[in-house]
């Protein structure tokens, strides 16, 4: 906005009058115009001649705003750069800046200003909003007072722009809030209508009837996905027949305005709808559309569309209206969606429901046949789907390329041809449907079975719909389900899955289970049977019948054949072997092995047990083992002669477990001992020395026996007890007596086992490594013993101990033992004596615990840390001869040593044990 020069001197105000009216022009107008008319008319008046212009910020440029009609000389002047340092330095100072004549000339005509002038700057919200420009003739420059003068005008004129853009918020935040209460009039209608209704299509029908109370013209419609194309399911009455046609055909995924509500789920409003960009026919008459999309979740699963044919642009109001009823089309959506979801939970809840009862009852009817349990699971599943059949595969000769066999088939399968080409076995490279599921342990689905997939062409054109699904047993595929439907473009169903997977899973579970029990049998046939070997190595001296024995014990164990065979000169003949040995190999080995043989020559150089795995049948040509895929050979030595070998052979499997291996180099070693052994005197004490590694070593099958020998033992006092109740009271005192010794028997084979129990626990329970305090842990067991003895009160002398490094349990273990001992063996005396202290050696410290009890004889110290050694009889003190040992035991894992001293018997003892000091 400009001012020209021209006012007469002689009419101007005096400045104050000018100022005073100023404010008070200014407070009675509200229109931009009129407040800078009155600014630039007071200007000129004060100031003389200049030219007055505000400017105003459009596009990055600085623009007059237009001069009033009636002002004489106006005219607008060229828009400025707004991004320029002079600019730039006036609104960072937000304070008016003045500019001289002696002002470069290109500077000032930057800023519009012809000979000299000033700028005042405007702001609103922090942003330029206004510029007040004041252009002096030329020569002029500015004095004081029109300094004060410039200021106090552009001052008045930022506060009455100030109320005009606070009147303008008012009266925007009054309208806003009148078309929210508009629009949540509509919506608590629409609401009361669409409250208890849930499906989007009928509820689109209901927002209709409230846009046609709202909108003079309108049109709408909602669209799904259907067939790769969006159809609408419902529309507005008001739409041509060629409209109709066009959205019920469907309209392409790409429209654009679809597209994009489509990728951000959120409404796209349209101002000035293009027919021809959107590529949508027949809607040319619309101006502003919305394209609203119903989401669910993530999920986009229709759109809401209106078009208004009156107007170009969209108003907030309509925008509020049209938010709400999209707001109120999702919640409905979601109602509709939450109820089809709880349906199809409720119908999965069902089917594991039906599939776990069945299957627990094919689960108590397990007789030991896993295909039987297969067979009338795939019946139950069968009688839940469309007809078909099912088949179940396991996976053989793995080795030389694999085919899958049928185990169980439920159904026909609708083919004679494909009968005898699944009965044959299916190529494991070439049967995709099997394999998959075998190699990534997923289930797989196919809704349509395509006839490549396992290659087998026009013989399953009958087929339709597939499932396979891996049946684990432990963390191995045992095998594959199958399923196929004879319907086309079958849909799995979320209940059907859960039907299928849920017995899956449950077989493979039962499978197991039925594995774990049929393995803990023949384990515990086996421990039996090795329980009896071991009797045998300590008292048999007849070395084939003891080889006898341990070929049943690793048959019975492991279903394998094994043979014995010893040297006679360059070649090995066999002297044992089990009764069903096929006849060309007995020949073979009647006629003698070779030391150069495979497995007989590794055995010899090594000197150690041979493992031979995935043999395929041959041993260099050898035809007499192609029934064995998998052979070990334990070889036994004098001196440096191999002497004799240990054979075991598998029909069955191709690798030997880990379990398989251990007993097999126990028997083995067990064997070795007992062969050693019978060299005679001489060789002895080797012999011994190397029989107790081999008990060491056993010692994890100790622990089972000692378990599995509690039932019998619970069986001889039951059964002892039932033959005890049935005798006459007036039995002969003989019975009585036998029956006692029996009871008796019994209760002291159950204090050994669960002394072994404890003595095996000692050696497999990993160390816990702490600081302990040997002084509180004596104070707390010499508490918990005293109650035990308190016919006999004991002297208790305790000197300084230190806190060790160590198992604070074990620890306990071996105080309480050596407590417990001095108690006990003190109990003759008149007063019992204990004293308990440490001594601070090299490297160690000596924990010493001395009694004044029965003592020992000295001659026998070295026995009293051995299993189940006494040197008293137990009816003089009771135990059972483990307590020691686990002592030993404990010191020796903590990296220590045990002592026993006695002057003699009844002169006391003293039990020492050493701990390294430090960690």
């Amino acid at each position: 906005m400009t001012g020209a020069p021209g006012a007469d001197p002689s009419q101007r105000q005096p400045p104050l009058d000018a100022l005073a009216q100023l404010t008070t022009r200014l407070a009675q107008v509200t229109e931009r115009s009129a407040q800078l008319d009155i600014v630039a008319g007071v200007l000129r008046q004060l100031l003389g001649d200049v030219t007055v212009t505000f400017l105003s910020l459009q596009g990055g440029c600085w623009h007059p705003e237009p001069w009033p009609a009636a002002a004489p000389g106006s005219g607008a002047g060229s828009p400025l750069a707004a991004d320029t340092p002079a600019l730039r330095q006036v609104f960072e100072g937000q304070q008016p800046v003045f500019f001289g004549p002696d002002q470069p000339q290109a500077e000032l005509n930057a800023l519009g200003l012809a000979g000299g002038g000033a700028l005042y700057p405007y702001v609103q919200d922090e942003q330029p909003c206004g510029l007040l420009s004041v252009s002096l003739w030329a020569g002029r420059g500015w004095n004081a007072e029109q300094r004060a003068l410039f200021r106090t005008v552009g001052g008045a004129l930022e506060l009455a722009l100030s109320r005009c853009a606070a009147r303008g918020h008012h009266e925007t935040l009054l309208q806003r809030l009148e078309e929210q209460a508009a629009a949540l009039e509509v919506l608590t209608v629409f609401t009361e209508r669409a409250a208890a209704e849930a499906d989007v299509a009928a509820l689109s029908r209901e927002a209709y009837a409230v846009m046609d109370a709202h909108f003079a013209e309108h049109s709408s419609a909602y669209y799904e996905i259907r067939d790769g194309r969006w159809k609408a399911l419902t529309w507005t009455t008001d739409m041509t027949a060629e409209q109709i046609a066009l959205i019920q055909a469907g309209l392409p995924l790409d429209v654009p305005s679809f597209a994009r509500a489509l990728q951000t789920r959120q409404p796209v409003f349209i101002d000035g709808w293009d027919a021809a960009r959107e590529q949508v026919r027949h809607t040319e008459v619309f101006g502003p559309v919305c394209i609203y999309p119903l989401v669910t979740g993530q999920e986009v699963r229709g759109i809401f569309t209106v078009g208004l044919r009156v107007g170009e642009q969209w108003q907030d109001r309509d925008r509020g209206l049209m938010r709400a009823l999209g707001r109120s089309l999702n919640l409905a959506l979601g109602r509709g969606e939450g109820a089809r979801q709880q349906a199809e939970q409720n119908a999965e809840l069902l089917a594991r429901t039906r599939a776990l009862e069945a299957f627990e009852t094919l689960s108590q009817e397990l007789d030991g046949d896993p295909h039987r349990l297969i067979q009338r699971a795939l019946e139950i599943i069968l009688a839940q789907l469309p007809p078909g059949f099912a088949l179940y595969y396991e996976l053989e000769d793995a080795e030389r390329g694999g085919v899958f066999r049928p185990r169980v088939q439920v159904g026909s399968l609708g083919n004679d041809d494909l009968q005898r080409a699944v009965d044959a076995g299916l190529p494991y490279h070439s049967t995709h449907n099997l394999r998959r599921p075998l190699e990534t342990g997923q289930p797989y689905y196919q809704h349509h079975y395509r006839l490549d997939t396992d290659q087998l062409g026009d013989l399953v054109r009958h087929v339709g719909a597939t499932a396979t699904l891996p049946i684990l047993v432990g963390q191995q595929v045992r095998g594959v389900m199958a399923l196929a439907l004879f319907i086309e473009h079958k849909t799995w169903t979320a209940t059907e899955r859960t039907l299928l997977e849920t017995m899956a899973r449950s077989l493979g579970l039962a499978l197991d289970r039925a594995e774990q029990t049929r393995q803990l049998q023949e384990e515990r046939a086996a421990l039996a049977a090795f329980t009896a070997l071991t009797e045998l190595v300590g008292s048999e001296t007849d070395v084939l019948a003891l080889i006898r024995q341990a070929a049943a014990v690793l048959a019975e164990a492991h279903d394998v054949d094994v043979t014995y065979s010893e040297r006679e000169g360059e070649v090995f003949r066999i002297r044992v072997w089990p009764a069903d040995f096929p006849g060309d190999l007995l020949a073979e080995a009647l006629a003698g092995y070779r030391p150069t043989d495979p497995g007989f020559e590794e055995a010899q150089r090594t000197r150690q047990s041979v493992f031979l795995e995935a043999i395929d049948g041959q041993l260099d040509g050898r035809p007499g083992v192609a029934l064995y895929h998998a052979v070990a050979f334990q070889p036994f030595f004098q001196g440096e002669t191999m002497t004799g070998m240990l054979i075991m052979a598998s029909r069955r499997q191709t690798h030997w477990l880990e379990r398989e291996r251990a007993v097999f180099l126990a028997v083995g070693r067990s064997l070795n001992l007992a062969l050693e052994r019978a060299e005679g005197v001489r060789r002895l004490a080797r012999s011994n020395a190397e029989l107790q590694v081999a008990v060491d070593e056993l010692e994890a099958f100790a622990y089972s026996v000692s378990h599995d020998l509690r039932t019998p033992v619970r069986h001889i006092k039951g059964f002892n007890a039932l033959l005890r109740s049935r005798l006459p009271e007036t039995q002969d005192p003989k019975t009585g007596h036998y029956l006692k010794v029996i009871d008796d028997a019994a209760s002291r084979m159950n204090t050994l086992i669960d002394a072994m129990l404890d003595l095996s626990r000692t050696t497999r329970q990993p160390l816990r490594v702490e600081e302990v305090d040997l002084a509180e842990l004596v104070t707390s067991v010499q508490a918990e013993l005293t109650p035990e003895h308190e016919e006999r009160t004991a002297q208790w002398q305790l000197g300084p101990l230190p806190t060790v490094s160590g198992d604070r349990h074990l620890l306990r273990q071996v105080v309480i033992n050596l407590l417990a001992n001095a108690l006990k063996y003190s109990r003759p005396s008149a007063l019992p004596r204990i004293e308990i202290w440490a001594e601070e050696h090299a490297g160690e410290w000596v924990i010493l615990v001395r009694d004044n009890g029965v003592g020992f004889d000295p001659r026998y110290a070295g026995r009293l840390f051995g299993v189940f050694q006494r040197l008293h009889h137990e009816n003089e003190f009771e135990g059972t001869g483990v307590g020691l040992a686990n002592v030993r035991r404990i010191v020796s894992r903590h990296g220590g040593r045990v002592d026993a001293q006695s002057p003699g018997i009844g002169h006391g003892a003293t039990f020492s044990f050493t701990l390294p000091r430090g960690r």
